[in-house]
């Protein structure tokens, strides 16, 4: 069996050491953030957002809830910024929802 890159080197995964979870827990947790906690991306590639589809997108939210969650990724102490999911958390802060 080969050894992963990162065992070769003497790399180790630096969030396994500091939270003890594994990759796969990290990466199937689901939690409620504070809005106020999330950050746009700033590589976002998208530049433009269609209001009128935030308006849209704000509604359903509001309607049946939040369907899938936006992923995030911790940037310093209590602050995560989007992955994923930019629309929504505009939609989320439109109608101003307390957490995502």
């Amino acid at each position: 069996m080969k050894k992963p890159f990162s065992k070769l080197f003497g790399l180790t995964n630096k969030d396994e050491e500091m939270t003890g979870a594994t990759e796969d827990e990290r990466n199937n947790h689901v939690e409620s953030i504070q809005i106020e906690k999330i950050v746009p991306n700033r590589y976002q590639p998208r530049q433009v957002f269609d209001q009128s589809k935030i308006n849209e997108l704000a509604e359903s939210i509001q309607e049946h809830g939040l369907l899938q969650p936006i992923v995030v990724r911790p940037i310093e102490e209590g602050m995560y910024e989007i992955i994923a999911g930019e629309r929504r958390f505009r939609a989320m802060s439109s109608i101003h929802m307390a957490y995502a």
